[in-house]
């Protein structure tokens, strides 16, 4: 009987990691039990390797911020898979992340039923699904990387660019 998990990090002020078993599969694949939780709370910094290690142990990442933000930690999930067996990312569609991840199941975080739907999808994923879903939002990743952002950042500052944009 293998299982279905994500492991959820919440970060910023808030220094913890929570970790959701989500559902329990038979051989054929359907869900056994829907829903048990086992949390773990760290109350301290989290080493970038040992984030690294708990975004690719993670089978689903749930990014749900309420208002654009959060960017930056769907990016490192999707950036940490394994990618002959990679996780299912679940993201708020207020995320700014969100028009970038495209293949991420996305979600509005007031809508519950909606969110369960999604971790229910996630979870019954094939990996053919997980592995199309996730190789062009790496490669998005690998193109509009901090290189390429600073370098149209800059961009947007030059008096050329600005007068096209007034214009």
């Amino acid at each position: 009987m293998g299982s279905c998990g994500s492991i959820r990090i919440a970060v910023g002020m808030i220094r913890a990691a929570i970790t959701l078993k989500l559902c329990s599969y038979e051989e054929t694949g359907g869900i056994v039990a829907a829903l048990t939780t086992s949390i773990r709370y760290i109350n301290k910094s989290v080493g970038r390797a040992t984030l690294a290690h708990l975004y690719r142990a993670a089978r689903i990442g749930v990014v749900t911020p309420l208002r654009d933000g959060m960017n930056l930690v769907s990016k490192e999930y999707i950036a940490a898979q394994d990618p002959r067996d990679p996780g299912v990312l679940i993201l708020s569609r207020f995320a700014g992340a969100a028009r970038e991840l495209r293949g991420a199941l996305q979600v509005n975080p007031y809508d519950i039923d909606g969110v369960a739907h999604a971790l229910r999808a996630a979870c019954e994923m094939s990996l053919e699904e997980r592995i199309a879903r996730f190789e062009p939002m790496l490669q998005h990743l690998r193109v509009y990387d901090v290189h390429r952002w600073r370098e149209d950042f800059i961009h947007a500052l030059t008096p050329d660019h600005a007068l096209a944009m007034s214009a």
